[in-house]
């Protein structure tokens, strides 16, 4: 669960409650040198011999209580920065997952990690160095130059108040500047690392193309973008540093001068003296460190700045206000129907025109040419994407009127290239479906002609498959996906060239397993092998996004059309140049 608010503000408010009792006593210890000092020049001899041990015992007890409530300050703080980095993680997370197909198709996975990477420390960092450190600082400040007022020294305090003024004001100058720098170099780490991402993913792709070391010099010159840019953010923040440096350390220097004269004429005792050189030391140094982690803060700034542009993306495509779950079956009311569904990529093609039905116990084939709008039929069923114009029924109901979660689980989709995801053959024949037994996944297995396979497994279920299934051929892949498909036995199983990789012995053993599966079900296969949908009910021949032909098997053949043609070929019977 999220945490909760009321418990991550008291956690706060502990945090700032510590801090400044570590700040009050921090300042405690400048009064107390003062005691000792005040004590060591009374004309009282008895005040001389007890004063200094007293101030020394303050002291002390002053060191211990900064001591643990610096400590309380610390766990508070990590304990308030994890659970505010659990809350946006998670929503970052739940943000992205949630997201449409088209956002992910349009981005680099090793980018967007990147950008949540980088945000989140950047929201850690800020919270540490303005939330935690730079109000308390401002606290202190305001509370010496009480002080110097009280003790009859203005001009000291006046010294202070323009010198932490100034010190704002150019800081706030070179804010614009610096974050320009932050961004190039942000921008710049974040396509160094997709591509480095990118490539790994696809390692062994790279290799089949001997293309290894000119991946690893192109990475190469993108490292050399980011050593450019950084030395241009480095040197920006080391003339930051010292400048920042110099008007603080100015400003402790007139500090002292007035320190100094104050107390010559006696305006300042020694006492009072001390603690004006006390405090003027320990109140410019918290601003020093500040400034030399101001070019961290800018840098985080603009890291937070994309996380927050990338999680405002509108999604394409929501739950409608009223949405209601996938209902159950109608009678006489086709599972799934198209009507005039027309949809369009940005970069052109989809699909116009599309009208068709399904109805349950019956199979419909979608067959065509590539690009011939075959996968965006699944995509419009499994709403991935909204169309344009026209509806899309499922168990009556128009689908941009059912919560996409309800609407999906009832889908049992094997696609062309199963994700394997690194885990046990068990999880993964599980996946969606945690509450099945193993008796369930294996009989799942089974159907899916996996049997002999998994009995010859070292660990049988408990066999790990490696990251993206890399240890298992692409057939192997292909059943397992068929396997966690068989075991949700959702209302509609939809196979987008399930059984390409499969040889013809394999998928004919795999098809009748299923026939008494799906003899009650909705079910949609996309493939270009017409050996595979020979035996549908029904076949949708599309062509430039539109349906051309549709039919059985032999009523196409008789109709001499696009099918026919592609059956010949096929077949053997036509020659193909």
């Amino acid at each position: 669960m999220v945490p909760d608010s009321r418990h991550s503000a008291l956690v706060a408010v502990s945090c700032v409650v510590c801090i400044l009792i570590a700040k009050v006593f921090h300042l405690a210890m400048g009064v107390f040198m003062k005691l000792a000092v005040d004590s060591l020049s009374s004309p009282d001899i008895a005040v001389r011999r007890n004063g200094p041990i007293k101030a020394a015992l303050l002291f002390l007890g002053g060191r211990i209580t900064v001591a643990i409530a610096t400590q309380g300050f610390e766990v508070a703080q990590e304990h308030y920065a994890q659970r505010v980095i659990r809350r946006v993680t998670t929503h970052a997370f739940d943000t992205l997952m949630t997201q449409s197909v088209a956002f992910h198709t349009h981005r680099r996975v090793g980018e967007t990690t990147e950008v949540v990477r980088r945000g989140v420390e950047a929201i850690d960092l800020v919270l540490r160095k303005i939330a935690f450190w730079l109000i308390p600082t401002v606290t202190e400040v305001a509370y010496v130059s009480v002080i110097f007022w009280r003790l009859g020294s203005p001009s000291i305090a006046l010294v202070i108040v323009l010198t932490v003024a100034a010190h704002i004001g150019y800081t706030t100058t070179l804010t614009s500047p610096r974050a320009t720098l932050a961004r190039t170099q942000r921008d710049a780490e974040n396509s160094a690392w997709a591509h480095a991402v990118e490539r790994l993913a696809s390692h062994g792709f790279v290799t089949l193309f001997g293309m290894g070391r000119t991946e690893a010099q192109h990475h190469d010159v993108l490292r050399a973008s980011v050593q450019r840019e950084t030395y241009n953010t480095k040197w920006m923040t080391t003339f930051f540093n010292v400048s920042a440096d110099l008007i603080l350390q100015c400003g402790t220097f007139v500090a002292f001068l007035f320190a100094a004269r104050d107390a010559a004429i006696g305006r300042l005792t020694v006492g009072n003296f001390a603690l004006a050189i006390t405090y003027i030391s320990a109140l410019f140094y918290p601003l020093l460190v500040l400034a030399q982690s101001f070019g961290e803060v800018i840098a985080a700034l603009a890291n937070a700045e994309q996380l927050v542009a990338l999680l405002q993306i509108p999604n394409e495509v929501c739950d409608h206000p009223f949405a209601v779950a996938l209902p159950a079956g109608v009678a006489d009311v086709p599972v799934v129907r198209f009507e005039n569904v027309s949809f369009e990529y940005e970069r052109g093609g989809g699909v116009r025109d599309v009208s068709f039905t399904m109805e349950r116990g019956k199979c419909t084939a979608i067959v065509g040419p590539s690009g011939a709008g075959k996968s965006t039929v699944i995509r419009l069923l499994m709403r991935l994407s909204n169309v344009d114009n026209g509806v899309v029924r499922v168990q009556g109901v128009n689908s941009r009127h059912i919560e996409q979660t309800s609407l999906r689980r009832g889908i049992a989709l094997v696609p062309q290239e199963s994700t394997i995801f690194s885990g046990t053959l068990r999880d993964n024949v599980k996946y969606g479906m945690e509450e099945a037994d193993d008796e369930a996944v294996l009989a799942a297995l089974e159907r899916a002609a996996l049997k002999k396979w998994v009995q010859a497994l070292p660990h049988s279920l408990d066999t790990m498959l490696g990251e993206r299934g890399m240890q298992l051929s692409g057939g192997e892949r292909q059943r397992v996906g068929v396997a966690r498909a068989l075991l949700r036995d959702a209302p509609i199983f939809v196979f987008d060239e399930a059984t390409s990789a499969l040889s013809s012995i394999d998928e004919e053993t795999i098809q009748r397993s299923m026939r008494e599966v799906l003899c009650d079900k909705v079910t949609l296969i996309v493939a270009h092998r017409l050996s595979t949908i020979k035996h549908a009910d029904e076949i949708l021949v599309m062509d430039h996004g539109r349906i051309v032909e549709r039919g059985t098997h032999d009523k196409l053949l008789e109709l001499n059309g696009l099918y026919a043609r592609m059956w010949k070929v096929q077949s053997g019977t036509k020659n193909v140049v």
